[in-house]
């Protein structure tokens, strides 16, 4: 009984949400799966597969000093 209450809270480590201005990239095994929106998803979790989520909305300026 132990052991299926162990499998089931990691199997609900893997539910998570990406907020509004987010991208979430996938990886399964280091490899890429793909590229998921705004909401609340489930995956496979740790060591099976890594979300890394990405502000795509924040703006970014490069600024050179040329002499």
């Amino acid at each position: 009984m132990v052991i299926v209450i162990l499998i089931g809270v990691w199997l609900l480590s893997g539910v998570y949400e990406i907020g509004t201005g987010k991208r979430a990239v996938i990886l399964r095994f280091g490899n890429y799966v793909g590229t998921i929106g705004t909401g609340i998803h489930w995956h496979l979790p740790w060591p099976i597969t890594q979300t890394t989520v990405v502000d795509v909305q924040e703006s970014r300026a490069i600024t050179r000093n040329a002499t």
